[in-house]
């Protein structure tokens, strides 16, 4: 190599280089998955403490809080909903608490290392945010027993001569009017509230304090749904479709005045009963139950025929509740002239569409089982012909098994799901279930 010259030696051998691994094997998981630890450069917002101090200390709440959504990260004692704050209050211990100006300045220690600050540019990011946010007062530990709607006006105050105010300081203040006698005025005011049945409106000119508690009319304002009594100011800026949307609310009396002969007792749904009925359910359990005891409340014992469900799995034991699955084979009973709907599209053409009602017309069997139903599709005049075509299939033990039924079920009740777009023309039973399901139906009713 002494003897070679730096061109002879680049044009007689080739340089390589070796690379590095980017990669480290830690192992295997529970499946004998090898496991590989690869090192990167992870990016991600590092705020500065003076200048963005809330987003700094939101994500030192992220870095060692845990919470399951963002309500959970914010404390009761912490009403103005202050990240820094938030810090502050929390307990000994917790690595992301800030109460103190050794706990803020370890804080900034590594934000400060991170971007390879000086420890005089370190001091000056802590004096930074020490004026803005003074260690040593809380003005959350002297409002604590004042109400939420109320700290922040105090502690947005500038004046430390008044002292602040607590809840016994209030009591103490307020015990005489407390304990005053109302006006005739005032009376009747309570008077109406007590027994409110529409909107009242309390007038007075500004600064009259008509409105304490709700600081929003908005819509969406929880209060508008829970209170007994609501007052609203500045009702000029509300349209009244907006205040009717908000504050009006049926009175259980004028629901019980409108609505009690229309409310049944449970158990009597089929003492009201008829042909011409639909009952609307919660779940498909109460449909089958309910299309089951019409049938047989309708037609008697020998018009009624089994309609049993195809299947090569009758002799296998560990298939039985997949072959009476009663969600694949809902139509177990039918009669001539009961009120049947499709639960498939067969032929749009002919209106035969999943959600459809119609009256059997003959039921047609071969061998002495059922091969065919005829049906007359409601607002069709044409006789359609439903076969066995509803084909499931399964696997058991190395074999093949099947199961089929008519796309077809009994019409007399059917679940709300099933009910959209559907014209019913007569009564309708609604059940809501005895678990408290609430069923929610937009119904198109026409007069002729």
């Amino acid at each position: 190599m002494e003897e070679l010259t730096l061109y002879q030696y680049f044009r007689s051998y080739e340089v390589t280089t070796e690379k590095r691994p980017n990669h480290i094997r830690v192992g295997t998981d529970g499946f004998n998955n090898a496991v590989y630890a690869r090192k990167s450069v992870v990016r991600y917002s590092d705020y500065h403490p003076a200048y963005q101090c809330d987003a700094f200390f939101y994500n030192l709440l992220l870095e060692y809080v845990p919470f399951r959504n963002e309500e959970e990260l914010i404390q009761l004692s912490n009403s103005p909903g202050q990240y820094f704050l938030e810090c502050a209050l929390r307990p000994e211990g917790c690595p992301a608490r800030c109460n103190t100006v050794e706990e803020l300045e370890q804080h900034v220690q590594l934000y400060t290392e991170r971007h390879f600050l000086k420890d005089e540019q370190r001091q000056h990011v802590v004096d930074l945010v020490l004026t803005q946010h003074p260690i040593d007062v809380h003005p959350i530990d002297s409002v604590a027993d004042i109400p939420a709607h109320l700290q922040r006006a105090a502690q947005d105050s500038d004046d430390d001569e008044d002292p602040m105010l607590n809840m016994s300081d209030l009591r103490a203040e307020f015990q005489d009017m407390d304990g005053a006698e109302l006006s005739d005025e005032q009376r009747t005011v309570f008077a109406a509230l007590k027994d409110a049945t529409g909107l009242h409106l309390l007038e007075g000119v500004p600064d009259t304090c008509k409105l304490t508690h709700l600081p929003s009319t908005h819509p969406a304002f929880k209060a508008l749904l829970a209170a007994d009594v609501i007052i609203v100011d500045e009702c000029s800026m509300l349209t009244s479709y907006t205040l009717d949307t908000m504050l009006y609310r049926v009175q259980q009396e004028s629901i019980d005045a409108a609505l009690a002969d229309c409310v049944l007792a449970p158990g009597t749904v089929m003492q009201h009963f008829t042909a011409d009925t639909t009952i609307l359910c919660c779940h498909v359990e109460q449909t089958i139950q309910y299309n089951a005891d019409a049938i047989a409340m309708l037609y008697p014992a020998p018009e009624i025929v089994d309609i049993p469900v195809h299947t090569n799995a009758q002799d296998v034991p560990e298939l039985q509740k997949w072959v009476n699955d009663s969600t694949f084979h809902a139509l177990r009973k039918v009669a001539v002239g009961a009120k049947v709907i499709l639960n498939y599209n067969l032929d749009i053409a002919q209106r035969a569409a999943n959600g459809n009602t119609g009256i059997v017309t003959d039921i047609i069997t071969k061998n002495g089982s059922v091969s065919a139903i005829t049906i007359l599709l409601d607002g069709s005049t044409k006789p359609f012909t439903v076969r066995r075509s509803s084909y499931q299939y399964t696997h058991w033990n190395g074999r093949s098994y099947f199961r089929c039924t008519f796309p077809l079920l009994l019409g007399y009740a059917m679940t709300g799901h099933r009910s959209q777009g559907a014209t019913i023309a007569h009564d309708v039973i609604v059940d809501v279930g005895e678990d408290g399901a609430v069923l929610g139906w937009c119904m198109s009713c026409s007069a002729g």
